[in-house]
């Protein structure tokens, strides 16, 4: 890149361009302010600089430095300050074209400052940006990232102070935090690792918006640790256990057997996803159709007559109106019973989403708090969630040798390694076989 005598920028592997010029039009002081025009494929963008004169005093085609003409008093600051702002300018798109990303848009956020936040305004503009899209689950988990780090710090944190040692410091005082739901505990390892994905996350995000530089990047260097965590399961027998309990129907309790049975019977389907189920979910051919809120997979399982038995003890489907939830868990009057689909869930204003996303967190706890009961009347010593509905599901399967891929289908995994990953956490028969053959025991 050159300067040329009339002060254009003469980029070597862009077409990006910049010169001075005047406004069009005077201000209230019959002044013109003075132009930095960036020019792309014939098209601009201006950046104002803060120099004023008559429309006589400058010249545009001059030497370069010599803009403003003697005939004004300031003559030599003005042409100084221009020196130096074009300067700035020439120094950016050089750094822009070393990247590959120079253009109009970019230089003119580099110029104007507006890249120039802080870390902590710009971690809070990505939490803000999910609560913005609908995406409260993720806006929760940004937001109390955001919230560790401001307990940490208490100013705040500027992109360069982003290094190695921050990170470190910063997962010795999460160690240190204690845990909400079990205050004589801290945090989990596992805990502490999904808030430095978020971290990590909105770093990439910056390093997109140039707010950091990739080098600068201290996820190159470090990885949170986690914890293989056992995945509880029940047997067929414990399953039959439960099934067998002699419940007073209609009771909580009762209900809260007939949806976990029903997510046992329909390959494991989430809390979440059966709270919104309504008849419109039911086929004709008695197919359960849905959309999975987690993963946004479509889902087709057909219905096993246990889960229809089920079912019937909730109306069968031209009883009640398609549009209304299968199970008494949601409201059929609240503002978000007007959806039908996952998609059309997605379009719910923000205020109603979150109200929708707290009634099915209160409705989950309600139901695994039961399930904890049904647990002791079953005998089982395990910690009863509903979730464990979904893990038996592929226990069971595994056990019975489907093959991974039909498990995987309908568990809809993105990739049968996560399925047989999943089902790894289950195996444990062959290496007691194992142990029982190394050591000759019955």
């Amino acid at each position: 890149m050159e300067t040329t005598d009339t002060g254009n920028l003469i980029p070597n592997n862009t077409n990006v361009t910049c010169n001075l010029e005047l406004a069009s039009k005077p201000s209230k002081n019959g002044l013109y302010n003075v132009y930095l025009r960036i020019t792309e494929n014939r098209k601009h963008r201006r950046k104002k600089i803060n120099v004023s004169v008559k429309k006589e005093d400058f010249n545009k085609k001059a030497k370069f430095g010599k803009w403003i003409r003697t005939s004004n008093p300031r003559e030599k600051q003005y042409n100084d300050y221009l020196i130096q702002e074009y300067q700035k300018a020439e120094k950016e798109l050089q750094s822009l074209e070393l990247e590959g990303k120079a253009n109009k848009e970019i230089l003119i956020q580099e110029l104007k400052g507006s890249n120039k936040i802080s870390f902590t305004k710009f971690a809070d503009q990505r939490a803000k940006y999910f609560y913005d899209k609908g995406s409260y689950r993720n806006y929760k988990k940004y937001k109390s990232l955001t919230n560790k780090l401001s307990n940490f710090r208490d100013n705040e944190i500027s992109f360069k102070e982003i290094n190695l040692d921050f990170i470190r410091e910063f997962e010795s005082f999460l160690f240190s935090l204690k845990n909400k739901r079990r205050p004589d505990f801290n945090l989990h390892k596992n805990t502490i690792a999904v808030h430095f994905s978020v971290f990590r996350a909105i770093i990439q995000e910056a390093i997109k918006n140039r707010y950091m530089k990739p080098e600068n990047n201290p996820f190159m260097y470090y990885k949170p640790t986690e914890i293989k965590t056992q995945k509880e399961k029940l047997t067929i027998e414990e399953i039959d256990a439960i099934n067998k309990l002699e419940l007073p129907e209609n009771s909580l309790l009762w209900n809260c057997r007939n949806y976990f049975m029903f997510s046992f019977y329909c390959a494991g389907i989430r809390a979440g996803d059966l709270c919104l189920l309504k008849w419109n979910n039911i086929t004709k051919e008695k197919r359960l159709e849905y959309t999975m809120g987690k993963t946004s997979n479509f889902t087709s399982i057909k219905i096993q007559p246990q889960a229809l038995k089920i079912l019937s003890f909730y109306g069968k489907k031209g009883e009640n109106k398609d549009s209304e939830y299968i199970f008494p868990l949601l409201s059929n009057t609240a503002l978000y019973s007007i959806v039908n689909t996952a998609e059309e869930a997605e379009t719910l204003p923000i205020d109603i989403k979150i109200k929708l996303y707290n009634k099915i967190s209160s409705m989950n706890a309600l139901i695994n708090k039961e399930l904890k009961t049904l647990a002791v009347k079953a005998n089982i010593e395990k910690k009863l969630s509903f979730h464990i509905a979904r893990h038996s599901f592929a226990d069971i399967a595994r056990k019975k040798k489907i093959s991974v891929f039909d498990v995987s289908k309908m568990l809809k995994h993105s990739s049968i390694k996560i399925t047989e990953a999943y089902l790894r956490n289950f195996d444990t028969e062959s290496q007691d076989q194992s142990m029982k053959i190394i050591f000759n025991t019955k």
